[in-house]
């Protein structure tokens, strides 16, 4: 047997046509089943390193068949680390979950690390060297590299995104000192804007690191801390806990939102104000007017009298609570905007308390003196300075906006190189492309986004010919070749130096006192006004808003068909990009939901279907970075829209041009309703209305904990399963979502499906639009798994009895006694049940499967189980130690970053459940219709400020 052997998979098909019959035969299934893969935990590996990828016949000693062995680990998910827990069966990493000893997660997840076991099982990945197209080998680029004296000092140059590994960098400097090696960096999300707001105020680049559970007031300007930054897992728990605080006997904390596009901070906010992107710096200025910033000059604000108040009353709110508010900018907001928010959060005596500050993380030209500017690059280009140039782990042709020039930069330089994943648009354009290990198969580091270092480990050997990006810089200088171990191992020799350490540091997932130092700091206020524009106007005719794609982010997860098919939270938009327009403008130039138009801007010219959205601020068209990343699936509605930016630092503006095509392409949404027809759904109350005792409207009391013990109707096991959501946590991120398919191996289905209703999340999170109270539309977000009811409709009417109760209280499916007649889907009021049209799980790799959930064929129901393959394994556990109680998390309470999701044993008084579903604030979803649900939820609460509305 070969080293490296290649494994099996299935394909990719995204059809109809070819998802509908199982494309492995018995013999094929069994030659798959005989190629699993083989590794232990990490201490069980002499070498510290997993097994092979091959098929074994004695069974290794740390292997046991039907346990998940564990690792901690640290991705480097767009450049930023995320500490993470790898659950492996056989050698086989199957499930991502977040770590709780990382501070930038705290167990919690993105819904783009839940995606990284199918990024890594991706058949479409890079597996083999190529050189001008044509299949090569290592030892070859090696040659070309020595032929080409690339190796000459002061010729080499690296170009890359921003990284936060600490052996990346210290590779590269070993490169620099010996090879006079260049290294350039760009950065695709706009966060040189934020670091040279930074210096502009502070004198230097700095990193904002926010404490959203100490503020009690937060107003963001057109930034979306909540999701998409490198902190957003974090901040989203630490904000759920500060609206929480009525009930931890504090003031509940207040959101304001102020931007030219909704964001899922705004869609939370109690009070948002939509404004076009040339408003924003009067939104500004009226903030800084308000809380008295001194030195300000005299501008005519070009504001509506009602926008006017808004921030009038937000700034006096903001004033009212020193040292407990904050004001957040958008990291792509210009440089002197930043700092102007970083002199007024100074003068809220924010500054230590609810922000913090510290050298910046991330390597970058604006902050780092090792790191060069693209600008830079291209000067040293033209000059003739660069033989040899290295793209690594990044695609800059699709990243960028084509006025960067790349592709004529490429084409100047002699010898180019391009490492990734995959053979992307760059790697096209390159003399060579090298495979790039995934982060789950090699040796790394990376730092969080307060600093905070953890280890990347190996999850599985790594196969084919694939290197790490260590050993790929290492072919720059011919260096001897050194394991990627050992040169981790280097970098953190001083600070883990023994063996106990470096173990205790691996185990743990992150390294002990490696967080960011705060720095005291305070703005130069006369450098901040003299930044400031001479005059405040407002835009003529439309402008067009960009940003970061709420899944996608700027579209390197383009390829991930479980973040394709993930609804956008705002939108319910899958697989397909649109252009956002407020009805006003829709009305006005007779444009419906997905007709196509021509958006042009600066000479280039981009076709997208139109998207009316409620909210959305008139003048405006929001388009999104969702595909104009590395590469995005044939499926998808690809829409390109970086022609329409002039370069990197280009997140909108005005001179927009518009045109209403006749062609319309029907859009693949989840949802395509607004309202809850006055059935209120999601139930809300202000605390100011609980202070006074007058609680929610009154219905029927559900007493879910009681009714659900009470009736004697059934023999009680001992342990009785439910669940409640928070709707006050809640942000509808969807990241339980994609949690829940991965743990229980749901496929998806593709846009064709999706657009005939037959999607298979076993969770949807409806959204519903609402008047505010300042008369402004406002979101809600309800989170709707099966219900488990103890008086189930769907039980009724099954003629197979596919679906049953169990004694704890589960609504249980026998998968190979329902026979599709989709009776129980026709009977539950809730519309949790997913019926399996096709043989969708064609689409998915099989080794990303659970073991320990059967995966379904075509022609059944499925639907939510409460995870009830985890319910077994924990009381099997607790049997084994003899302990009485159970504690169990199911997918999507562990992911959910706010915590909004509980889980657990009901019959217990003293779990945190029992506690929930006790308060005042919990009520069943349709209670009238008597079906007893066990996912019950707990009313939002807000806390609007009492002048702005009813």
């Amino acid at each position: 047997m070969s080293r490296g052997r290649r494994l099996p998979t299935l394909g990719t098909g995204v059809g109809r046509e070819d998802v509908r019959e199982p494309p492995l035969s018995r013999r094929s299934f069994l030659k798959s089943l005989g190629a699993t893969l083989a590794a232990g935990s990490l201490s069980g590996c002499p070498g510290g390193e997993p097994p092979e990828a091959l098929p074994y016949v004695v069974e290794p000693e740390a292997v046991t068949p039907g346990r998940p062995t564990f690792y901690a680990t640290t991705l480097e998910l767009a450049g930023w680390g995320h500490g993470l827990v790898i659950e492996t069966h056989l050698g086989r990493p199957t499930k991502v979950e977040g770590n709780p000893e990382h501070p930038a997660s705290l167990g919690a997840t993105s819904s783009q690390a839940q995606a990284q076991v199918e990024a890594l099982y991706d058949p479409a990945r890079s597996h083999a060297v190529f050189a001008q197209g044509a299949r090569a080998s290592w030892t070859a680029c090696a040659q070309a590299l020595a032929e080409a004296g690339g190796a000459r000092p002061g010729e080499v140059r690296v170009l890359s995104e921003p990284t936060t590994s600490p052996s990346l960098r210290r590779e590269l400097a070993r490169l620099g000192e010996g090879l006079g090696l260049g290294w350039h960096v760009y950065d695709p999300s706009g966060r040189e804007a934020a670091l040279a707001g930074a210096r502009l105020a502070f004198g230097r680049a700095l990193d904002p690191v926010l404490r959203l559970d100490r503020a009690r007031v937060v107003l963001t300007l057109d930034a979306d801390p909540l999701l998409g930054g490198p902190g957003s897992v974090r901040y989203a728990g630490d904000l759920a806990r500060a609206r929480r605080a009525p009930f931890a006997g504090g003031p509940p904390a207040r959101l304001y939102a102020v931007e030219s596009s909704w964001t899922l901070t705004g869609a939370h906010a109690e009070h948002r104000l939509a404004l076009r992107p040339s408003q924003l710096w009067a939104a500004a200025w009226a903030l800084a007017r308000g809380v008295g910033l001194p030195g300000l000059p005299e501008r005519a604000l070009p504001l509506e009298p009602g926008a006017r108040r808004f921030l009038e009353l937000a700034a006096r709110d903001l004033a009212a609570h020193p040292g407990a508010s904050l004001i957040v900018a958008g990291a792509h907001a210009p440089p002197a905007l930043q700092a102007l928010v970083h002199a007024l959060n100074a003068r809220l005596n924010n500054i230590g308390h609810t922000q913090e500050w510290i050298d910046p993380v991330a390597a970058s030209p604006e902050a780092d003196a090792a790191c060069r500017s693209l600008a830079q690059l291209r000067a040293d280009v033209e000059a003739g300075r660069v033989g040899t140039l290295l793209v690594l782990g990044c695609d800059p042709l699709q990243a960028l906006p084509p006025g960067e020039g790349l592709a004529e930069l490429l084409e100047r330089v002699p010898l180019t190189l391009h490492a990734g994943l995959y053979r992307d648009t760059t790697a096209r354009r390159c003399d060579w492309h090298l495979p790039l290990l995934h982060g789950l198969e090699g040796w790394g580091d990376a730092r969080g986004f307060e600093g905070t270092a953890g280890l990347q480990q190996p999850t599985l050997a790594p196969g084919l010919a694939r290197r790490s990006a260590l050993q790929i810089l290492r072919l720059l200088d011919d260096a001897p070749p050194r394991p990627d171990l050992e040169l981790v191992r280097g970098t953190w020799r001083e600070r883990l130096a023994d063996e106990r350490a470096w173990h205790e540091a691996l185990e743990r997932g992150v390294v002990a006192g490696s967080a960011g130092v705060h720095q005291d700091v305070t703005p130069d206020l006369a450098r901040v006004l003299g930044g400031l524009p001479a005059e405040l106007t407002q835009a003529a005719g439309l402008e067009l808003h960009v940003q970061l794609d709420r899944r996608l982010h700027d579209g390197r997860f383009g390829r991930s068909r479980l973040l394709q098919e993930l609804p956008d939270p705002i939108t319910k938009l899958t697989w397909g990009s649109a252009a956002l327009l407020a009805p006003e403008d829709a009305a006005d130039r007779g444009i419906e939901d997905g007709r196509l138009l021509e958006v042009s801007r600066g000479g280039a010219r981009v076709e997208l279907p139109a998207l009316i959205q409620p909210g959305h601020p008139p003048g405006v068209v929001g388009v999104s970075l969702a595909h104009s990343g590395p590469p995005t699936l044939p499926a998808a509605e690809t829409r390109d829209v970086q022609p329409l930016r002039r370069d990197s630092a280009d997140w909108g503006g005005p001179g927009l041009g518009l045109r209403v095509l006749s062609d319309t392409l029907e859009l693949a949404r989840t949802q395509r309703h607004d309202h809850d027809a006055g059935r209120e759904l999601v139930r809300s109350a202000t605390a100011a209305a609980l202070a006074r005792g007058r609680g929610l409207p009154s219905r029927e009391d559900p007493r879910p904990a009681q009714t659900l013990l009470g009736d004697g109707a059934r023999p009680r096991a001992r342990r009785q399963w439910g669940m409640s959501v928070d709707l006050t946590a809640c942000t509808g991120c969807g990241v339980c979502v994609v949690a829940c398919q991965t743990e229980n191996s749901i496929p998806t289905v593709g846009p064709a499906e999706v657009r005939a209703g037959r999607e298979l999340h076993w969770i949807r999170i409806d959204r519903y639009q609402r008047q505010g109270p300042d008369g402004g539309v406002q979101l809600e977000h309800q989170p709707v798994p099966c219900m488990h009811c103890e008086h189930a409709p769907c039980e009724l009417v099954c003629p197979t009895g596919a679906t049953q109760h169990s004694e704890d209280g589960l609504n249980a499916m026998v998968y190979n006694r329902c026979i599709g007649t989709r009776y129980c889907s026709n009977n539950c009021p809730y519309k949790v049940r997913r019926f399996n049209f096709y043989y969708y799980a064609a689409a998915t790799p099989t080794l990303a499967n659970n073991p320990d959930v059967s995966v379904r064929s075509r022609g059944v129901m499925e639907k939510c189980s409460y995870c009830v393959q985890r319910i077994r394994v924990a009381e099997r556990a607790a049997r084994a130690r003899g302990q009485r109680q159970v504690v169990v998390q199911t997918a999507c309470e562990q992911a959910c970053p706010s915590r909004a999701i509980v889980f657990g044993d009901v019959g217990d008084p003293d779990s945190e459940v029992s506690r929930r579903k006790a308060g005042p604030l919990e009520y069943a979803l349709l209670a009238e219709l008597n079906t007893r649900p066990r996912t019950t939820y707990t009313a939002r609460v807000r806390h609007p400020h009492p002048e702005l509305g009813a």
